[in-house]
């Protein structure tokens, strides 16, 4: 929850080239919203942090209307392949939020149905013949609303979104889920100075299009140090 000193105001969102607010951007999202964030090498989604990030304010947002003390953690996980998980803890995405999948399709599309996942962020990667089972399938777009594409990099190719934010704390949200499994800092995010602004770019997906990758992910991550 230490996340929830976060602000609208923190994130500048660009949307089809028009500036657009957050309160604006996520106007349909409420403290109901489930995020998932698949990262199935462990550590990728620190390519998505400032949308994650974004998404947890809305969650503390709508929170705060009631203007009463609170102690909550918004219901969005991660979705991990690696042996060891990363511990997304730092993004406010806890307890218990980090999930091991299998290392098919069907596996993660079940994970993500499971846990009635509205908003779904996947990994740029190629699309993947995928046989998934229609009562997985149909459940899974019964929940989703919205899915983005992020790179492991923090740059989309064609992206329609951009978040800016000034560096920290998001740079040292992402430390935290880096040093949870030994890794380290990549160069384009550590090479950012003090003060600088962190700049990250995402593409909407539809839901069968962002369902499609969930396979193919498992073979087209990323090297984080790049």
């Amino acid at each position: 929850m230490h996340s929830s000193g976060l602000r609208g105001s923190d994130f500048h969102l660009t949307w089809l080239g028009c500036d657009v607010s957050h309160r604006d951007f996520f106007r349909d999202h409420t403290r109901h919203t489930r995020v998932g964030l698949l990262a199935p090498g462990g550590t990728e989604g620190v390519g998505a942090v400032t949308l994650a990030m974004a998404c947890v304010t809305a969650f503390y947002d709508d929170l705060r209307t009631d203007g009463a003390a609170f102690f909550a953690y918004p219901d969005f996980f991660t979705f991990q392949r690696g042996h060891r998980l990363a511990d997304y803890g730092a993004f406010d995405f806890w307890p218990d939020k980090d999930v091991k999948i299998a290392h098919d399709g069907n596996g993660t599309l079940a994970a993500i149905a499971d846990r009635a996942v509205n908003v779904l962020l996947v990994p740029e990667a190629r699309v993947a013949e995928t046989e998934y089972e229609p009562v997985q399938i149909e459940r899974a777009r019964r929940g989703l609303t919205r899915c983005f594409a992020y790179s492991p990099h923090g740059e989309v190719a064609d992206p329609q979104l951009v978040i800016r934010c000034d560096v920290e704390p998001f740079r040292s949200y992402a430390a935290k889920v880096l040093r949870s499994v030994g890794q380290q800092m990549p160069d384009w995010l550590g090479n950012l100075d003090e003060g600088s602004t962190l700049q990250q770019s995402f593409r909407e997906l539809e839901c069968d299009d962002a369902l499609s990758r969930l396979q193919g992910v498992a073979v087209a991550v990323d090297n984080l140090s790049s």
